[in-house]
This record gives structure tokens, C-alpha cells and sequence, in this order.
């Protein structure tokens, strides 16, 4: 995360990322160590592989926590086939190495930061780039609209997007697409798939312009973990209302109907975010978690785990840890943060606290402006039973539009059967009806 799992890499740089010291390095030996730590993971040799780690990485990592992160990656993207060449980058006094790793489903890129006397001071595992080309869906037809790459937002966060903009005179009615947790690039991208793509394109089609953007923590995921108070302000809420900000001062872009979709952790803040900013014409919420953060997070790791023990293989995830995990994030008072090692996916105690005071639904209710709320009932990680909730109190509001799709999963995919991790490898695009159904909605107001 911080982030709500919307996809299959997000669980794992969920798991996995933490602080970088600075992406400073020199030569050296630093590939060929970063070769050995990767291949003693491989082996399972985690008391050798911690070793290595400086003091601070140490403190945040013991050889029993990466050995559960480690043999957890396999359970979502399948067996690791192949570890890449290392390829470093000298900033004295550190070297950042970066290092390929195929697994079975899909790639990763491992990061380390070593210091000069060989150890590590930085461990952060992000998904690889998809190399293969990407084919638009037959819903996007691209002599409709163009697409120019923009910066918003104050320079300590500055961030790039695209912006597609119909071909047609403005101002236009403008959508802002707003990611789930974890560090997304502008098209939330997981594996094959880009659903923030298919929204923006399938929405410029049909008259509505489109921006969409990398996320902070991506652009500038060193820096933003080293903050140990983030919440979710930090995370997404400031990009939201500066990209809001930079809009209105867009001549193509009617300042009156600039809307926001958010998807997943996204659109569990849509209504948070609604309610701080008065230029917003209305929100789509695209799977939207209604239940608090940590009971989804122990919820989707038990339901993935089933998936395993239901294949007859042994389960690979230490739950009774995260139960104890979660009952302290239960446990939190704002006078008493334990260390964020000992709380769920190492999120920090300022996070969970945050979010404790936030009930979704109940500040929707508040709201007057426009709401779509759609849903997969497929989805596994925000499930119908977060639907239900917000459909038992928003239905029949007059500024409220509920929807649920049958087939269609976390990434309003369509499939069929029980959705799991391993179907966000598969090639796919987001449901024509959805793009139709939100285009619809926007026209309509």
C-alpha cells in the first residue's frame, strides 16, 4: 500500500516497499551483491540475505518478516523463472541496482540501494515495464480525440499526466482519474492491462475529456516513504485538488463540470475528497471499499490463501500473524504508535488513525452532488458486500446512481468463475458497457 490491493502488483510493492536512503551510489561490486542477496532469496537463505542490511533497513526487517514477504510473491504471480542481469547506477556515496526477476505470471523490478561498504541501505520491488504493444479496445477510436502530456501540481510534487481532449469545441465536461493505492503509473497498469487507459480513451470518444497522471508515490515513492506520518492527504488527496486546480485554468475545460473518478482506495476517498473541494460536479466510485481498510486487507489475504489450500497446496501466508497485526491497528490510540513493522503491510500507525475517523458511505450521505456508484460483483478484493452497503444508503437518493455487473472483476474486467490474482495477468480491457454507462452520466448532468 499504502494501498487497498486493487491489483496484483499492488499487493506485492504493498508488501515490499520500503525506505529508500537517498538513490545515491558508486561502482563497485554492488550488482554482483545484489545477485547473491536475490539468489539467496530464491533458496531461502533469509538470515544470509539480512545480513547485508545497514541498521536502519535491520530495525524494519527481520530475516523471519522478509522470509513471509518473499514466499508470498509466488502465491501471486506464480514460480520466479529467471533472474535478470543487474544493471547499476553510481550516485556516490550510494550505487541503486536494479535487477529483473520473471516470474511464472508476470516481472518484477527489484531496487536495492547499497551503500559504499556493501550494504543495504534500500529494498523496493515495482512492477516491471510491459514491453509488449498494447492494443486499444474496439470502444476507442483515437481520430476522435488527442492526447498531450501535461504537469500539475506545487514543484516539491509536481507531477506528469496526459490530458485527451476531444476534438470538438469546448469547454468540455473533464474527468480526473484518480488510482488506488500503491504506486500506479497514469494508466494503472497491472500486467497486460491498463484500466485508467481504457476509461480516459473510451471517455474521449464520446466527448468527455480525460486526465489522468502518475501518482506520488511513484514519481516520488523515496522521498514520500521516508515521511513516517503520511496519510492519505499526502497520498492522493493534495494531487486530486491540484489537478482540479489546474483544470480550471484550462480553456478547453468547463470549470463546472469537472468530475472525478476513483477507483478502489480511490473511490473509498472519492466522498472525502468531494467534500473538501466544492469545484468538483460530481464523483464516480469504481469499487469502493465501505468497510474499514484492515478488516479487506485480513479478508483478501484469507481469500487468496483458500485459493492455494483449495489446489491442494500448503498455505503460504503467516494469517495468524496478520490477525495480530490487524487487532493492533484496532488497538491504536493517538498518544501509543507502535512501529509500523508491527502493523499490517508495515503502514504506518498516522495512516490507520486517519482513516479510522472516515466512514465513506456516511459522508456521501451528506453530500448533494451527483454519485455513480459501479461495481464488479466479481471483485474479490472490494466485494458486493461493500456495494451493499453503499447501495442500503444512497439508494433512492436523487443525486445517487448504483450499479452492479455481473461478470466483471476489480479492474471491471469482464470473466467468469472465481476471480483470482493470476486473471490480472491475463490481457483484457475495461467492459464497453461501463465506459457507455459513465459517459451516459456525465452527459446527463
Amino acid at each position: 500500500m499504502p494501498r487497498l490491493l486493487t491489483c496484483l502488483a499492488a499487493i506485492i510493492l504493498a508488501l515490499l516497499m520500503l525506505p529508500t536512503a537517498g538513490w545515491t551510489d558508486s561502482t563497485g561490486t554492488a550488482g554482483e551483491q545484489a545477485l547473491v542477496f536475490l539468489q539467496q532469496l530464491r533458496d531461502g537463505k533469509f538470515t544470509e540475505a539480512v545480513s547485508t542490511f545497514d541498521s536502519t533497513m535491520a530495525s524494519q526487517l527481520s530475516a523471519a518478516q522478509l522470509e513471509r514477504l518473499w514466499i508470498s510473491i509466488p502465491q501471486q504471480v506464480g514460480e520466479l523463472r529467471n533472474i535478470g542481469t543487474p544493471h547499476t547506477i553510481d550516485q556516490p556515496p550510494y550505487t541503486l541496482v536494479t535487477t529483473r526477476l520473471d516470474f511464472e505470471l508476470t516481472s518484477l523490478n527489484a531496487q536495492m540501494t547499497y551503500r559504499a561498504n556493501g550494504e543495504v541501505a534500500g529494498l523496493f520491488f515495482v512492477a516491471a515495464e510491459d514491453k509488449s504493444e498494447s492494443v486499444d479496445p474496439a470502444y476507442v477510436d483515437r481520430s476522435l480525440f488527442t492526447e498531450s502530456e501535461i504537469t500539475f501540481g506545487e514543484a516539491e510534487w509536481e507531477l506528469p499526466g496526459t490530458l485527451s481532449l476531444p476534438n470538438t469545441p469546448g469547454p468540455l465536461p473533464t474527468v480526473i482519474l484518480v488510482h488506488g493505492s500503491g504506486p500506479n503509473d497514469r494508466d494503472e497498469t497491472i500486467g497486460p492491462n491498463k484500466p485508467f487507459r481504457d476509461i480516459a480513451c473510451g471517455l474521449a470518444s464520446r466527448g468527455i475529456a480525460a486526465l489522468r497522471y502518475d501518482k506520488r508515490t511513484r514519481v516520488y515513492g523515496e522521498k514520500f516513504i521516508l515521511n513516517p506520518g503520511y496519510t492519505v492527504r499526502e497520498e492522493v488527496m493534495e494531487d486530486v485538488l491540484a489537478a482540479v486546480d489546474y483544470l480550471k485554468e484550462h480553456g478547453q475545460v468547463d470549470p463546472g463540470r469537472i468530475y472525478m473518478l476513483g477507483h478502489s482506495l480511490g473511490a473509498m476517498l472519492a466522498p472525502r475528497i468531494a467534500a473538501e473541494c466544492p469545484d468538483l460536479a460530481g464523483i464516480v466510485v469504481v469499487a469502493g471499499a465501505a468497510r474499514p481498510l484492515e478488516d479487506l486487507i485480513l479478508e483478501q489475504m484469507t481469500y487468496i490463501d483458500s485459493l492455494s489450500v483449495a489446489e491442494g497446496q500448503p498455505s503460504q501466508l503467516d494469517l495468524a500473524d496478520l490477525q495480530v497485526r490487524v487487532a493492533r491497528v484496532r488497538a491504536l490510540s493517538l498518544d501509543q504508535h507502535p512501529p509500523a513493522t508491527d502493523l499490517p503491510l508495515d503502514i504506518p500507525a498516522p495512516y490507520w488513525l486517519d482513516l479510522r475517523y472516515y466512514a465513506p458511505v456516511d459522508v456521501a450521505a451528506q453530500l448533494e452532488l451527483p454519485m455513480l456508484i459501479i461495481q464488479g460483483a466479481r471483485d474479490y478484493q472490494v466485494t458486493i458486500e461493500d456495494f451493499g452497503i453503499w447501495a442500503s444508503t444512497l439508494e433512492g437518493r436523487d443525486n445517487a446512481t448504483l450499479t452492479l455487473y455481473p461478470t466483471l472483476n476489480h479492474l471491471m474486467i469482464s470473466g467468469s468463475g472465481k476471480s483470482k490474482p493470476s486473471e490480472y495477468t491475463t490481457p483484457g480491457h475495461v467492459d464497453k458497457q461501463v465506459i457507455e454507462d459513465i459517459a451516459g452520466w456525465i452527459q446527463a448532468h
